[in-house]
């Protein structure tokens, strides 16, 4: 039996999904992220802002971030001091880490979405580089949230380019003489 060549695996991506919930819509999206994430080449993990650090953050390639704004413009109770480390001046510099915030709010409230703008500037004011628009959805955020997350995830893959050269080579047909060569 001949042996046949195995293409190599490609190397997966690493993505950090993060989500600052009070009711679940923010973690239901990050866990539908991570899922579709795969089908991308990325290799997400989530985290509750409750049981996340800066350090975490600081150490991402890639960042994913699902927020919902609670009342007036808070942080959900239970990602508040996630969320007040990252607007404090002690906060690292995100250098290199690339982000995407999609916001969850209602628009019954001034604040709508504050959370997720707020956030969305930090990251920037700290040096990350922003890979898709921050999308700020609404009660009915399930079509915008998905068709979002879609397009976002393909900005973080990988390049599909592996360096690879591809020449085709005819060996079947012979060298071929135009007429107009002799001049």
């Amino acid at each position: 039996a001949a042996a046949v060549p195995v293409a190599a695996a490609k190397p997966r991506v690493p993505l950090t999904i993060l989500y600052a919930t009070e009711s679940g819509n923010s973690e239901t999206l990050a866990l539908k992220a991570k899922k579709a994430a795969q089908k991308h080449g990325l290799d997400a993990k989530v985290f509750d802002m409750a049981d996340a650090d800066l350090a975490t953050v600081a150490k991402a390639k890639n960042l994913l971030i699902y927020a919902s704004t609670h009342g007036e413009g808070d942080p959900p109770a239970r990602s508040a001091d996630f969320y007040h480390a990252l607007m404090s001046d002690a906060a690292p510099r995100l250098d290199g880490v690339r982000f995407a915030v999609l916001a969850l709010g209602d628009t019954a409230y001034a604040q709508f979405c504050e959370v997720g703008k707020r956030i969305d500037a930090r990251l920037e004011a700290l040096g990350a580089v922003r890979t898709a628009d921050r999308a700020d959805c609404d009660l009915d955020f399930a079509k915008i949230a998905s068709d979002w997350t879609d397009k976002t995830l393909a900005k973080f893959a990988p390049e599909e380019n592996t360096g690879a050269t591809v020449v085709h080579v005819d060996f079947k047909g012979g060298a071929a003489i135009s007429e107009d060569d002799d001049e």
